[in-house]
């Protein structure tokens, strides 16, 4: 059965059989245990047969028929290797489509792209594959490439250029490509500081490894020069504000101490000049209430100095 569904497959990819394809794909189901036969049977085929079905089924535009491949490879616990990748490749492209493409569907993609990246950095033999996501992962987010969502790129296309890093992928020019976006969502996503930094940093790469880009390196110098100016000028504006605020609050304090100062000294002046000649009991009643109204004065200023 391995090698009937093989030469079927083979068919398929050369012909554009998709005659051939069907047939491949029923020999599948008869073969795997739960579909057509018990659960305790046993697969008649190589696990991989599930991948290169769905990878045929995808290019002839049979969905449903690559997505059930998919979904019987993963029923099995496929160990980590190529084809795991390819798999996640190709449930990736699955959930991307253009014709069924949305927010969700794209962050289920891009999930499935950064696994192959995961598995395939870890293994010299499997480098390639990081190059093949980081492609697919790019197709896919190009509709989200714009002011305004780009910024949620950040996270995922940050792994992708610091995997591709990771393998030493050799095309400088696509790493230098997805290093730009990067700048460009991080500046989007407010995130000067790090803009400022990564812009840098993409600048001396385009300058030592892609010559070709240098043009780009006079816009990414324009762009750095003017994240730095308003990053600064954002951080200027952040004090001043502040100063200006307690500028305010010193004053208004100040004009509270001169206020318990100047009704001090008018208590201390009615008390020398009118105190003496009032009679005893009307002394008492006047001079008694000016001190609490004094001293509930100085109390407030020392608690609004406190909170302030």
């Amino acid at each position: 059965m391995d090698l009937h569904i093989r030469q079927c497959l083979t068919k398929a990819a050369q012909r554009k059989d998709t005659d051939a394809l069907k047939a491949a794909y029923v020999l599948i189901r008869e073969g795997t245990p739960g579909v057509e036969k018990t659960a305790s049977d046993t697969r008649c085929f190589c696990p991989e047969l599930y991948v290169l079905c769905a990878e045929q089924a995808l290019e002839l535009g049979f969905v449903d028929i690559s997505r059930d491949c998919l979904t019987m490879y993963f029923e099995g616990n496929p160990p980590a290797n190529q084809f795991l990748c390819r798999a996640y490749l190709c449930q990736g492209q699955l959930e991307s489509l253009p014709t069924i493409c949305n927010v969700e569907k794209i962050e289920k993609a891009v999930n499935h792209f950064l696994k192959t990246m995961e598995i395939s950095k870890d293994k010299p033999r499997y480098h390639f594959m990081v190059f093949n996501a980081s492609v697919l992962y790019f197709q896919a987010v190009r509709p989200l490439l714009r002011p305004g969502p780009c910024q949620h790129l950040v996270p995922t296309l940050t792994q992708v250029v610091k995997a591709l890093e990771e393998v030493g992928d050799p095309d400088y020019g696509w790493r230098a490509q997805l290093m730009l976006h990067l700048v460009t969502c991080l500046v989007d996503a407010g995130k000067g500081k790090e803009a400022s930094s990564f812009a840098k940093a993409t600048s001396d790469f385009i300058e030592s490894h892609a010559p070709d880009l240098y043009p780009n390196i006079f816009s990414l110098q324009v762009l750095f020069f003017f994240i730095s100016f308003f990053y600064t000028l954002r951080f200027g504006l952040v004090y001043l504000c502040r100063g200006l605020v307690y500028l305010r609050r010193g004053l208004v304090y100040l004009c509270l101490w001169f206020e318990v100062v100047w009704f001090t000294f008018a208590v201390l002046d009615f008390l020398l000049h009118s105190g003496p000649s009032l009679p005893i009991g009307v002394r008492g009643s006047v001079i008694i209430p000016l001190f609490f109204i004094t001293h509930l004065a100085c109390l407030f200023l020392r608690w609004y100095r406190e909170v302030d």
